[in-house]
């Protein structure tokens, strides 16, 4: 069985007199020869292989993939859950985990819905990407980590550290000697203790990043199999290879988290959630003057024109990495939108408006089409989970949400058949439901948001008795 450390290094592609790394930019020239996961790229190649010739099931509850493909699937790649049993859910393969992931944000499988069963189906987008070379493959998976993925699925815990914590990370490691060992258990180096603390909660997310290649970890089994808790992982120490500080630096400053993952712009209550936009709240949690400076100098400045593949041409030999997948994604997808806002099973109604007015607007017309006083907070949970961080909030809610009165409709980048929830009054909890039904990109007749059609009768706001009324 290979191991995830033979890897290949730009010295395997290319003879020293012709490597194109001696021509690329100061900025982001690597010190040395960088090393490459390439057995990361033939495992994505063969887990979508496998997905696209076989009919894979999902489970009901998580829509993940079913016990009786992991075992099959975990045979195939380099990378294996030793531990896990026929009887282990996904969760329980972090590898297969990351890899699904990686192939559901990037759209190269779908979920289709229309069987009894869901289950996994290739995409159009996977046909594109099978005619990437391997620099092209890994940037598109690495470019879906980065802004498609809700990393919150990715962890074991309910903690949100590692979202948080990777910039200051980064930002350590990036300065790091790759050829020392950084010891995270018993540290004595300022380094390994900073480290030490932050990655007692990270877990897998350490194997993702060694997984890149960004790291090595050295695995520690004894703590592993001390733990209370099944599935988690802890490494002694970590040794950063070369390619890792080469792309941590462009993610940490050119492409930073904070302003380029789409779920991290919504629950940081950032107005607009266009990747690359510039953020109106700056983080850059634990960074040294310099960094914060370079840090802000970028996130203030809007690279939402820009493509997210720029500054990593220069980090590729040659023309290597020319191509990635289509994001399929307008600024603003102006147009008239209908959505049927649904309280239960025949008590509904069908409201359209111009993207261009705000998610305050709609609230508005769901309160008034369903006769309710507007006066109490409201949300809406945009992935379609009651109290969720994903969420929209009223310009009154005080919990850091974006404001609904600063998110225009035609900017979220609805789709047809997407749903939501709308809350109204967090303590009597009225909650409905919102079919994003049509969009009219080719309709501006339409300036003012009306009710096409209706049914059922409205609830009652407020429950009297009789007398109460008198």
């Amino acid at each position: 069985m290979k191991n995830i450390e033979q890897q290949l290094t730009m010295s395997d592609l290319f003879p020293d007199d012709q490597n194109p790394s001696k021509e690329m930019s100061v900025q982001y020239a690597p010190k040395s020869v960088p090393a490459f996961p390439a057995d990361l790229i033939s495992d994505f190649d063969a887990f979508l292989a496998y997905c696209r010739e076989n009919s894979v099931t999902l489970s009901k509850k998580n829509e993940l993939i079913s016990r009786k493909h992991l075992v099959e699937l975990n045979q195939r790649l380099h990378v294996q859950a030793l531990a896990a049993k026929p009887s282990s859910p996904q969760v329980q393969y972090p590898y297969i985990n990351f890899l699904f992931h990686l192939a559901i944000s990037s759209r190269l499988l779908q979920i289709d819905r229309h069987t009894a069963t869901a289950k996994l189906i290739a995409s159009k987008r996977l046909d594109l990407f099978e005619k990437f070379n391997d620099n092209e493959k890994y940037y598109a998976m690495l470019e879906a980590l980065w802004i498609d993925i809700d990393w919150d699925k990715l962890k074991e815990s309910t903690s949100r550290l590692p979202v948080l914590q990777v910039t200051p990370v980064f930002s350590v490691l990036c300065k790091a000697d790759t050829s020392k060992k950084i010891v995270l258990v018993n540290p004595k180096t300022d380094i390994g203790q900073f480290l030490s603390n932050i990655f007692i909660e990270w877990h897998h997310f350490l194997k993702y990043f060694e997984w890149l290649g960004f790291w090595n970890c050295e695995d520690d089994f004894e703590r592993m199999n001390e733990h209370y808790r099944k599935g988690v992982y802890f490494a002694k120490s970590i040794i950063v290879t070369e390619f890792g500080k080469e792309i941590m630096s462009i993610l940490l400053f050119k492409r930073n988290l904070e302003a380029w993952n789409i779920t991290l712009r919504k629950t940081n209550g950032e107005p607009e959630w266009f990747p690359g936009a510039a953020l109106e709240t700056l983080y850059g949690f634990s960074l040294d003057d310099t960094d914060y400076e370079h840090f802000a100098d970028e996130v203030e400045a809007d690279h939402s024109e820009e493509s997210f593949r720029l500054p990593f041409q220069a980090a590729f030999p040659g023309d290597e990495l020319q191509k990635g997948l289509p994001r399929d994604q307008k600024r603003f997808m102006e147009g008239v939108y209908t959505f049927k806002v649904s309280f239960e099973r025949g008590i509904w109604r069908k409201m359209v408006l111009p993207g261009n007015l705000t998610m305050h607007k709609l609230h508005e017309c769901i309160v008034n089409s369903f006769d309710f006083d507007d006066d109490h907070l409201y949300s809406f949970f945009m992935d379609n989970q009651l109290w969720s961080r994903n969420c929209i909030a009223s310009p009154l809610d005080d919990f850091g949400h974006p404001d609904a009165s600063k998110v225009r409709i035609d900017s979220l980048g609805l789709l047809p058949g997407q749903q939501f929830l709308y809350l109204y009054d967090y303590g009597d909890e009225w909650t409905f439901e919102i079919l994003m039904e049509r969009i009219d990109e080719t309709d501006n007749s339409i300036t003012s948001p009306f009710i096409s059609a209706s049914k059922g009768k409205s609830p009652a706001q407020y429950y009297m008795e009789d007398d109460e009324w008198e």
